[in-house]
């Protein structure tokens, strides 16, 4: 085989092959620039005809779940396209079934997409060759095989397979299952598919968010998915739902953002398509922010036995005195990285404690965003490290408006300033040291409403070794260029005033 053919066959194989483990190449990006990504995080749903809300509330003895009992199984034919609420209008939905189309089944749902246009979720029979090209990589023995496309003219859409003989034992704890995938656009994960394991053909499909949905006092933690079946007439159950975007930000390592669970009420068993908590072992329970409770419970709720689960510990956020400075009214930036990957932020206008957890992938960072314990639903994008230039987010935290950003430093800078058009000042900000990026530094500040820095234009502004200037997304432009095309007159004078 040539080096050619070789490249043709493997670039086949990646359009095919859900992605089964982390590549952080997958997930570094050239400065600000967002990326359509099509990953298969593994997640996977099945269940009932009728959709279920999981929604979850604190209860003086612990978590209760506000639900609506599931309709009965649904009929063994092909079912007609319609889509259904199951988030009580939070923003996912569901299809019920699929209408011929396009050379294969239109679920219903239809996608926004970066190009302008709208993609709807089309499911076609995968062929045979797919399937076996797909199964010999994943190391498994598979029956058959679905494509799941967003563009009718698209031809090589994902590919989930499954076998007749599938069993929870070809799939232990460490195992991915390839009968499911995550789809996930500008940086939101924005849909779930895949078919039901054949060994648990009366599952229920939990679909938990760990980090939750909806306002403060009515969040949602898990929505139950409905199945339909598969209209190429395998005889397996078919599950699809759609997230809006926004809704949950896309996560480097698979169920951050988004878990899939099929819960048995006739055994009790649980299982996980992502291989980490399938009848919920203590390292799955102890990842969580809560140490498990909420999912456990939402697991119960759907007929899984959790009598012998283990909580975790849960998140412990900073305490004591915050290491954080003022840097001006209503602006507080972190100066320390402590733990090895926490960056205290100070406190919000409601009072609530704001820090990030530094999470490093090679040299994109991942920062997760939390108040107390609470891993927030607003999340920042994935920061780049790989580029000598600068790269950041903002992220306006949830119930309130306060405002985190976080950002890396340009190689070879030596200070780095916040300037506030509302005052028409700059201050500097301190940064801190991110081990493994080559002696990088990154900066974050949290602004409450009212703050300069939140009531009008800002920029960072950074000061290289030989004193030139250079802002926040402008990289090698000159200043007045910059200042002209980000609408920050006087940023630059300003810093220089602050450097004295």
């Amino acid at each position: 085989m040539s080096r050619t053919d070789q490249d043709d066959l493997r670039a086949r194989i990646d359009e095919l092959l859900p992605v089964m483990t982390l590549d952080v190449a997958t997930v570094r990006r050239a400065g600000r620039q967002r990326r359509r990504t099509q990953v298969a995080s593994l997640t996977a749903i099945s269940g009932a005809a009728a959709a279920l809300v999981v929604g979850l509330a604190l209860h003086a003895n612990g978590l209760a779940l506000d639900r609506t009992e599931p309709a009965g199984p649904s009929p063994s034919v092909s079912q007609p396209a319609a889509v259904v609420d199951v988030a009580r209008g939070l923003g996912i939905t569901a299809a019920t079934g699929a209408d011929p189309a396009g050379g294969g089944w239109d679920t219903g749902l239809t996608f926004g997409r970066e190009e302008g246009d709208a993609g709807t979720l089309l499911i076609r029979a995968a062929s045979s060759a797919d399937v076996a090209t797909v199964a010999s990589t994943a190391g498994v023995t598979a029956d058959h095989g679905l494509e799941l496309s967003l563009d009718p003219e698209d031809t090589s859409g994902t590919v989930v397979i499954w076998a007749d003989g599938d069993s929870a034992d070809r799939f232990p704890i460490g195992r991915t299952y390839p009968g499911s995938m995550t789809w996930a656009e500008n940086d939101d994960v924005r849909m779930v598919a895949g078919v039901v394991p054949t060994w648990m053909p009366g599952a229920r499909v939990l679909l938990y968010l760990p980090r939750g949905i909806g306002a403060a006092d009515d969040r949602t933690n898990a929505v139950e998915v409905p199945t339909f079946v598969d209209p190429t007439g395998t005889g397996a159950r078919v599950y699809a739902a759609q997230l809006d975007a926004g809704l949950v930000r896309n996560a480097v390592i698979p169920g951050e953002d988004v878990r899939v669970l099929f819960v048995d009420a006739a055994s009790g068993a649980v299982f996980d398509p992502l291989g980490a908590c399938s009848d919920l072992p203590a390292p799955c329970l102890a990842a969580q922010d809560d140490g498990g409770g909420m999912l456990a419970s939402a697991v119960e709720a759907l007929g899984g036995d959790v009598s012998s689960v283990v909580l975790g510990p849960g998140v412990q956020p900073p305490s004591g005195v915050t290491s954080a400075r003022q840097v001006s009214a209503g602006v507080t930036a972190a100066t320390t990285l402590s733990e090895g990957t926490r960056l205290d932020l100070g406190e919000d206008s409601t009072g609530g404690r704001v820090w990030i957890d530094l999470r490093m992938y090679d040299l994109t960072a991942a920062p997760e965003l939390y108040r107390g314990a609470q891993s927030l639903t607003n999340q920042p994008y994935q920061v780049d490290f790989s580029s000598a230039q600068d790269d950041y987010s903002a992220t306006t935290l949830d119930q309130s408006d306060d405002t985190a950003t976080f950002g890396s430093v340009p190689a070879g800078t030596t200070k780095t300033y916040l300037w506030m058009d509302a005052d028409q000042r700059a201050v500097e900000l301190p940064t801190v040291s991110v081990p493994g990026t080559d002696g990088r530094s990154a900066y974050a500040y949290l602004a409450q409403p009212g703050s300069a820095a939140a009531t009008g234009t800002t920029g960072v502004v950074f000061v290289a070794e030989d004193g030139s200037l250079t802002a926040a997304g402008c990289g090698q432009v000159s200043e007045s260029e910059c200042e002209t095309t980000s609408l920050t007159a006087g940023m630059f004078d300003a810093v220089r005033a602050a450097m004295g």
